[in-house]
Parts: structure tokens; sequence; C-alpha cells
């Protein structure tokens, strides 16, 4: 997802999608409940983006915030 903005909206796209399935499955939810539902979501395509800007660094290139060393 990092190079691929395309990547990125086919991702939201489909949070928003499963989502309203979601929402259809559940007409009496509440408000809370439909942001619970919405916050997994995200919190998983978060992740999946997350690990791939992890993974753009080269090794050589990684360090720790604190000290500077290598990672």
């Amino acid at each position: 997802m990092a190079d691929d903005p395309t990547r990125w909206q086919i991702a939201v796209t489909a949070v928003e999608v499963d989502l309203r399935a979601w929402r259809r499955a559940h007409p009496a939810a509440t408000l809370t409940e439909i942001e619970q539902a919405l916050d997994a979501r995200l919190d998983a395509a978060r992740a999946g983006l997350l690990a791939e800007v992890a993974a753009d660094v080269p090794a050589a290139e990684e360090r720790c915030p604190a000290c500077g060393g290598r990672l």
C-alpha cells in the first residue's frame, strides 16, 4: 500500500462495504456499536499499512528512536 495509493483506496472502500454489510445485518445497533465495528475494520487496515511501511525501510537503516542503535 505504501507506494500505490490505489491499494489504499481499495482497502478503505473494502472497509466501507464491509461496515455497510455489517450495519444491514445489525439494524438495531447503537452508534457506539457501529463505531466499534468501524474501529475494528480500520484497525485491521491500519495494521496492514503499518506493516508495509515498516517493511519498506532497509534493515541497515532501521534505528532505535531512543539510542540510535541499529535494530
